[in-house]
């Protein structure tokens, strides 16, 4: 097992992260609508091409969402005052109080989750998650800062 304890540890955390979305799709039903209701609370105002680049998906991808969204009352888009081809999106209080519910929800379901770990458990946990993330990080800006040496 040792030689394959970090594809096992992967595995294990695709399996957790797949409980999660199984849980939250049973809760409200459709977890793509739910995390782009969320990217738009988080910073009102995105335009579609950014949301798009944040989800990293296709800005056409979006359009049937975003009216669905839009139709059901839970966001609005709004033409920019300085720029009128500019359509920004923003959220409803309808919107908000859909994401609090959601957020409760998660948080309940997470408390439940790790209730099998102690205090200290779960420090631990989130510290050895935090490192390896850590790492990946370092690795990610050593690998962007050597293709825009590269590209120079």
């Amino acid at each position: 097992m040792e030689n394959n304890l970090e594809m096992e540890i992967l595995h294990k955390m695709r399996s957790l992260h797949n409980s999660v979305k199984r849980v939250m799709s049973r809760t409200d039903g459709d977890n793509s609508k739910n995390r782009i209701l969320r990217n738009i609370r988080r910073q009102d105002g995105l335009t579609q091409s950014q949301l798009a680049d944040r989800l990293e998906i296709r800005p056409q991808s979006l359009t049937r969402v975003l009216s669905e969204l839009e139709l059901a009352g839970l966001i609005v888009r709004k033409r920019n005052e300085n720029d009128r081809r500019v359509i920004t999106l923003h959220i409803t209080e309808k919107g908000e109080e859909c994401c609090s519910a959601m957020k409760a929800v998660f948080q309940e379901r997470a408390e439940e989750m790790f209730s099998v770990l102690d205090s200290e458990e779960k420090k631990e946990l989130y510290r050895l998650i935090e490192k390896v993330l850590d790492g990946e990080r370092r690795k990610e800006e050593t690998y962007d800062q050597s293709i825009q040496t590269h590209d120079r």
